[in-house]
């Protein structure tokens, strides 16, 4: 068996079998053994991942970095014979590896063996010690099953694994009311959006018998599919599909669950926002890409752009350190959202990677401060504490620099691709004369650029500088080695993430040439029509060598260059022309503003405009409560109506059916008593036969309703076995 293969299966075997070992035994190893097995495995998988992306680089004939995909198929459900299958009459499980999914795991694995290693510190001597660190190695494994999914069906089964592990997470402080109930929502939320989803993978099978995604991009760059589908129904399925997407990455309008998940652990939320739940939303887009459509495309567009929106205004006014945090996730995925939506696709996978390690550095920074405050979050009870806690609030400062674009830092190299991609994105929609709605695709991204350093420095003035505002907290402040240490690898990440040097970016761009080879390589195919990422932007990077090698003198090289080449260039340069300062001019202002603790703010908020703001940003623009009103109030509504009913429909209904009932059997005492004797005792012995057979079967015994279930699952999965082999 080749190398590669063997590493996939003992990257998804180890997390499972972590978290199954500490299911079963997790409390008889008890603290510390269960985190440092929990840990350790963690660690060994980052190993694996180490290896498959060396394997990768240094590849094989057939499969590697800018060779080709890794794709293996094994029959799976049958579902009956549509023309185009490569399995006729059944579904397939399918391994689809490239340079994508391979710096995806890279990037996962990185990060929760860091979480993992946090957390040893973080819940040191909760009750549940064990139980957490199995709940992290399940939410691992989901989350690398995902990432090398190459079937619709199995990214949903895995989603559906993901939005469970972040369940349990979520509420694993289960006796606070505020984490249960951020569970829940979560849960709910992200149920609606796989709705969605789950409708349009149905769609897609019922149409093509198919829910592989490279089978999917052949049919469709081949054209075979606009003789079976329609434009407007595949513009649907692409909308319906991204909805789960939207769920996941807490995009409008179902970004609500992600700042009241902020109730779980740090650590969970720290791999939430950068490794697992909403990355996976992101991921999806990138994988059903060649399915959007351009009015598809339109509408993740024009999601990104709100959502980039609600997240920035609203991180302004949080008082609460991890949900402000929480906004600027949402604002960072509208970015990645929104770059998918203009076609910026390797901008966006390139964020996603970069925001991942930033985004964990600010998490477990806030978690350390919190945990050294006792578990209190809140703004107003900080301040002072870079004497307290130096290395936490340094790496915390070079995560805020990153995520604000700042130079020589990981995030301003992919935030600067989605603004020249949308820049350029801009600039085409005005040369047509397009609608100047499509000028946001720019220009909130550029307001946006302008708010991230802003909030973000408020965090950090408010938490390390200045005078302490709560003493008897800031006196037992203090950083622990294994808490800090995390934070130092991954300041130092967010540092060089981003550099051409570092396999991200060029393992990135090398998806979209391995893709185009495999496709090329059909020979059914139009090579014209066979690129399923042929709408994607070009990287500065991707174009920069091949115009160098055209010819020496620039003119040469301008004339060599493509008109979209040039107007990327353009893009560019009206990103730095933009934003070029953006970083420094937030920080400046959020320093003057904020240098005071909220003395300036509760001075301005004294003005009723000011005060109005405040009020509407602090309480996230009432989505919460408009939802309230509508779907609770709504089934408030309901229950009024049903109950209403049946107090005066039913109820008296069944009233006139005893009176009845009454009459009658007075009038059957008047009768012949042998006769109606004889009727009662027949039907009395009938009722009484039926009722005992029923009574077996309800005896009350747990263990006999467990067998019964168990052996009507057996019998119908033996049916359904039969059939596949009568098929």
């Amino acid at each position: 068996m080749p190398t590669l293969p063997i590493l996939i299966i003992l990257l998804l075997a180890l997390p499972l079998c972590a978290s199954i070992v500490l299911l079963i035994f997790g409390r008889r190893f008890g603290e510390p053994f269960s985190g440092y097995l929990g840990t350790g495995v963690s660690v060994v998988t980052y190993g694996i991942t180490t290896a498959i992306l060396v394997t990768w680089i240094y590849k094989s004939a057939m499969w590697g970095y800018e060779t080709g995909p890794y794709i293996d198929f094994i029959r799976w459900l049958p579902i009956g014979i549509y023309a185009g299958q490569r399995d006729p009459g059944f579904l397939e499980l399918t391994i689809y590896v490239d340079s994508l999914a391979v710096v995806m795991v890279s990037m996962v694995a990185f990060v929760s063996a860091l979480v993992h290693l946090f957390s040893l510190g973080y819940m040191k001597n909760d009750p549940r010690y064990a139980q957490f660190f199995c709940y992290l190695s399940l939410f691992s494994f989901c989350m690398m099953g995902l990432l090398i999914s190459g079937s619709l069906l199995q990214l949903l089964i895995f989603f559906e694994l993901v939005g469970l592990c972040s369940y349990l997470l979520i509420g694993f402080w289960r006796e606070k009311k505020a984490a249960s109930a951020a569970a829940i929502k979560a849960f709910v939320m992200n149920r609606i959006g796989d709705v969605g989803f789950i409708v349009g993978l149905g769609i897609i099978v019922a149409y093509f018998g198919t829910a592989t995604l490279p089978d999917l991009w052949l049919i469709l760059g081949s054209g075979a599919g606009e003789k079976v589908m329609s434009y407007g129904l595949l513009t649907t399925v692409g909308v319906l599909l991204s909805f789960g997407a939207f769920g996941k990455s807490a995009q409008f309008p179902l970004h609500t669950w992600l700042p009241d998940a902020m109730a779980g652990p740090t650590p969970v939320s720290a791999l939430i926002h950068a490794a697992t739940m909403v990355a996976a939303g992101v991921f999806l887009l990138a994988r059903i890409y060649p399915i959007l459509t351009p009015d598809a495309r339109l509408f993740v567009l024009m999601i990104g752009a709100t959502t980039i929106l609600i997240g920035s205004l609203c991180a302004l006014a949080q008082r609460d350190l991890k949900k402000a945090l929480a906004f600027s996730t949402i604002s960072q995925l509208g970015y990645m959202v929104l770059a998918i939506g203009v076609g910026s696709w390797t901008g966006a996978m390139f964020h996603l990677l970069t925001h991942a390690f930033f985004k964990a550095l600010l998490f477990l920074g806030a978690g350390n401060v919190i945990h050294t405050m006792h578990h209190d979050g809140r703004l107003e009870h900080f301040g002072g504490l870079f004497r307290r806690m130096p290395v936490t609030a340094i790496t915390f400062a070079i995560g805020i620099l990153a995520m604000s674009g700042a130079p020589f830092l990981s995030g301003f190299f992919s935030k600067e691709m989605i603004l020249a991609h949308a820049a350029a994105y801009a600039g085409l929609a005005g040369e047509q004369h397009r609608t100047l709605l499509l000028q946001l695709a720019l220009w909130i991204p550029v307001m946006a650029a302008y708010l991230t350093p802003l909030y973000l420095t408020r965090l950090w003035m408010l938490t390390f500088a200045g005078k302490p505002r709560k003493r008897k907290l800031y006196k037992h402040a203090g950083e622990a080695g294994i808490m800090s240490f995390p934070l130092v690898l991954l300041a130092g990440m967010s540092i060089v993430a981003g550099y051409s040097w570092f396999p991200i970016q060029s393992l990135v761009d090398g998806t979209i040439r391995e893709t185009r080879g495999y496709f090329h390589a059909m020979p059914q195919l139009d090579p014209a029509r066979a690129d399923p990422l042929a709408s994607v932007w070009p990287t500065l990077s991707t174009f920069t060598e091949t115009t160098v090698e055209t010819g020496e003198v620039a003119e040469a090289r301008e004339v060599a260059r493509s008109p979209v080449e040039r107007r990327v260039e353009q893009g560019y340069e009206t990103a730095h022309a933009l934003t070029g300062w953006a970083w420094l001019v937030g920080i400046v202002c959020g320093v003057a503003v904020w240098s005071r603790g909220f003395a300036v703010t509760d001075r301005l908020a004294r003005f009723a405009p000011f005060a109005v703001i405040r009020h509407c940003l602090t309480h996230r623009f009432y989505f919460d409560d408009l939802y309230d009103l509508v779907f609770f109030g709504a089934a408030q509504i309901a229950t009024a109506v049903a109950v209403a009913i049946d107090r005066f429909v039913i109820d008296p209904f069944i009233d006139a059916v005893a009176k009845m009932t009454g009459v009658i059997g007075r009038v059957c005492a008047k009768m012949d008593d042998a006769a109606v004797d004889g009727v009662v005792r027949g039907i009395t012995a009938t009722v009484w036969q039926g009722g005992g057979a029923m009574r077996l079967t309800q005896n009350g015994r747990i263990r006999v309703y467990v067998a019964s279930a168990s052996a009507i699952i057996v019998l119908v999965l033996v049916a359904v076995v039969i059939v596949g082999l009568v098929r």
